[in-house]
């Protein structure tokens, strides 16, 4: 059965702003592209003009002061404490988004729950054509079998480590936190790959490694330049599979004995954060010093 068809499904975050962003002005005129979906109930109009005005306002700066995190946060109030280290790194390098998560008119507002009966619906109402499309996915929530099972071989996802070997989510903030230099070089990196019934154990499609993860001035800087780099990858997965038809990635399963730690958000408390913070800084030291 011949796939056809491209569907990107994100978080309502400003870090999948950048991704977005991007994603409109590759695809947005390719005959095969289907649109991009929010995990998001559609917001009231007057939050998606707020949304709007404030990236109009900020675009490209690389400072916000204090009223204007504020702002941005009751914008986007899903953020997290943990994302909020990394979300400031990425403004600082590459200053704000000019585009909201879901500034352009034809977005498609699912549901919070991409398990939900919404959800459902939609996705069987995407799936009832001879060719099933593929969708790629850059969300913060597991998929239920439905989905996997819907798609199979058509659902694809972006990962900010090396897989096997950082599973789940925080994963190389976790490793930061053990010191261990070995293991945080072995997942400082990205991964495409395909989603199947476990967490992050699908054939890989492509996998980068970040040569001197060490360059960085802090651990949030490194992951900042993880999801933007992961983001170009990404888009550059998608078209070439976009624009050749006729095969599609293989895919490379590892050996499951490679296989690392499933970190789950719930165990990324405050102190863990700290650990990873200062983790980092310590291996960057010694490093340095054995240089």
């Amino acid at each position: 059965m011949q796939k056809m068809g491209v569907y990107l499904l994100t978080d309502a975050s400003i870090l999948c702003s950048y991704l977005t962003s991007r994603w409109w002005t590759r695809f947005e005129k390719h005959p095969e592209f289907r649109g991009v979906v929010v995990r998001e109930k559609r917001p009231d109009v007057s939050i998606l003009q707020a949304r709007h005005a404030f990236h109009t306002r900020y675009a490209g700066q690389h400072k916000l002061s204090a009223d204007q995190w504020q702002e941005l946060i009751e914008l986007y109030p899903k953020i997290s404490e943990a994302e909020q280290a990394t979300i400031q790194a990425i403004v600082n390098t590459h200053g704000l988004c000019s585009d909201a998560v879901s500034h352009h008119p034809d977005t498609i507002f699912l549901d919070d729950d991409v398990n939900s009966e919404t959800a459902r619906q939609w996705l069987q109402s995407i799936t009832q054509t001879a060719s099933l499309p593929w969708l790629f996915s850059c969300i913060g929530q597991l998929f239920k079998p439905q989905w996997v099972d819907t798609l199979a071989g058509c659902l694809v996802n972006s990962h900010t480590a090396v897989l096997p070997y950082a599973r789940g989510i925080y994963t190389i903030e976790n490793i930061a936190a053990t010191q261990d230099i070995v293991a945080f070089r072995q997942a400082a990196g990205f991964t495409i790959h395909y989603i199947d019934a476990q967490v992050d154990t699908g054939a890989i499609i492509r996998a980068e490694r970040v040569v001197d993860p060490f360059r960085f001035k802090t651990l949030w800087d490194l992951k900042a330049y993880l999801y933007m780099s992961s983001f170009d990858c990404y888009i550059n997965t998608a078209e070439v599979m976009l624009n050749c038809p006729e095969t599609v990635p293989a895919g490379i399963i590892p050996d499951p004995a490679l296989r690392g730690k499933n970190f789950k958000s719930k165990d990324f408390s405050a102190a863990k954060r700290y650990e990873a913070e200062t983790g980092y800084l310590a291996m960057k030291e010694i490093v340095r010093l054995s240089a």
